[in-house]
């Protein structure tokens, strides 16, 4: 007797293998909404290049005059800050040459009282420049001998920036409240931490980083008078890299193992959601060496910013598992389950091979992608064909939601179905299946557009792939791509259990 199993949940993201159980989850998915309708997969729109008028431009913030600004260089290697006043118009120079340093080499961008300030990372100097970019050079804000400036944020209950460093002598915090500075304003940090990241934690200042191979988060009241940490927590064998906040968590993000040794195995990017009490493991992606490629992790710092609940950030895996392009992180409000998904890749064929910085402002979403000076945005368009450019991937766990009992056996696929909202003119799924394999998905079993194979628009149905009957195994995988803006409500397949 052949047994069915229909899916139309898929709001739980990405799962930390594909071996999951967990009804909702996938093992990748990238240019589809998961959060939006959980029972839809809702493609996001392509992207256009957007590097006109801007030379090597490594970091992109929006400002609260609600334009777009961007770090990048004169062409001789000086800074230069770019500015675009809505996704239509050009980058436009608001500076001349700065004498500051060159933007690939500059670790923060920070607004506070309508000023940028920036540092090279091993120059002793925090730079600043005026909000509308005005004067012919950054202005030397501050020097502090020998400092290595590692980062940097502006604190949203004191309206004070606080900026993490180190020297020789160890590691530290300097604050400014817009007329006065303390170079030391934290000093009690263990001296040979090495501080990534910092955000806010109600009213006190959260700091991670690392000793050695070990990550620890600390929180500080900001009382400059007693200059002594609050509270300590360690979070284990990891590189804590960037670190931002949501429901009420703070959320960090690390890299695992903390050295960098080829002989490793497997590479981890590793989540940590703090909310009082201990700091808790809430998801691992990890990667594995295979023939052709070692497992290699990098977390792109520059890329940290959360928007309608979600936060945003981007790390490159490769190995058997290969992820580039935008992240998000959200809280599944229904069940409580953190959601994790490629967002949204930065080229339309998701050829990058890093999204380096990322901002969004006024609904289109920015990308410094591959190299330092290439940037596409998100298209908005009425016409479909314009705006659904992306292909949009969903890769299915092991078994998708299939019984226990079955799970282990060998079995016989028989069908596949899809179905979709009424497709329009131009759009199109292809679905793809493998077999106890880990080569890519290669065999097609249906290409469904409005008109073809038949001309229904909201199911269709194979019973072979390619020509040919399904092939047999254990671990059966599907593979979802929609281009121009099909919508995918739902799968079903069919299978027999075969005796040995």
């Amino acid at each position: 007797m052949s047994k069915r199993i229909t899916v139309t949940d898929f709001g739980n993201g990405i799962a930390d293998n594909k071996y999951s159980r967990t009804v909702g989850q996938c093992s990748f998915s990238k240019n589809f909404d998961l959060t939006m309708m959980r029972n839809v997969l809702f493609p996001l729109p392509g992207v256009a290049t957007d590097s006109t008028g801007q030379t090597n431009i490594a970091i992109i913030k929006p400002g609260s005059d609600n334009q777009m600004w961007g770090l990048g260089e004169d062409g001789s290697g000086n800074g230069k800050m770019y500015s675009k006043a809505d996704a239509a118009s050009n980058w436009a120079s608001s500076t001349a040459g700065l004498t500051a340093p060159a933007a690939a080499s500059s670790t923060f961008l920070v607004e506070h009282r309508s000023k940028w300030y920036f540092a090279r990372s091993a120059a002793g100097v925090i730079y600043s420049v005026n909000l509308d970019g005005t004067g012919a050079s950054a202005a030397t804000a501050r020097t502090i001998a020998s400092a290595t400036f590692l980062a940097a944020h502006r604190h949203s209950k004191n309206d004070k920036i606080y900026f993490a460093y180190t020297t020789s002598s160890g590691a530290f915090i300097a604050s400014y409240d817009g007329s006065s500075w303390a170079d030391t304003a934290l000093s009690s940090l263990p001296t040979n931490f090495t501080p990534t990241a910092l955000w806010e934690y109600d009213t006190m200042l959260a700091i991670v980083g690392y000793v050695a191979n070990e990550s620890f988060l600390y929180l500080w009241d900001c009382d400059e008078t007693r200059v002594t940490i609050t509270a300590s927590e360690p979070l284990g064998a990891c590189r804590a890299r960037v670190m931002n906040s949501i429901d009420g968590y703070l959320i960090i993000v690390s890299d695992y193992p903390a050295n960098t040794s080829s002989s490793e195995v497997s590479k981890s990017v590793i989540f940590h959601a703090y909310g009082g009490g201990k700091p808790q493991i809430i998801k691992q992606i990890t990667s594995y060496n295979v023939a052709d490629s070692s497992a290699a992790v990098t977390i792109n710092p520059k890329v940290n910013f959360v928007d309608a609940g979600k936060f945003f950030f981007s790390f490159d895996l490769t190995g058997n598992k290969t992820i580039h392009g935008l992240s998000s992180l959200s809280r599944n409000k229904n069940n409580g389950l953190w959601v994790y998904t490629v967002e949204q890749g930065a080229t339309n064929d998701n050829s990058e091979t890093s999204v380096l910085a990322a901002a969004r402002i006024a609904g289109y979403t920015y990308f410094v992608h591959t190299s330092v000076g290439t940037i596409t945005r998100t298209i908005n368009s009425s016409v479909l064909d314009s705006l659904f450019a992306q292909t949009c991937i969903y890769e299915t766990l092991v078994n998708p939601e299939m019984p226990d009992g079955d799970w282990m056996q060998k079995k016989q696929l028989l069908s596949f179905e899809i179905f979709t909202e009424p497709l329009y003119s131009a759009a199109q799924v292809v679905v793809k299946y493998r077999v106890d394999s880990t080569s890519a998905f290669s065999t097609t079993i249906m290409t469904k557009t409005a008109t073809s194979p038949d001309t229904r628009l909201t199911h269709y149905k194979a019973v072979t792939a390619s020509g040919d009957r399904f092939v047999s195994g254990t671990n059966i995988e599907f593979r979802i791509e929609s281009t121009k803006g099909a919508r995918i409500v739902g799968y079903a397949y069919e299978y027999d259990i075969l005796k040995i």
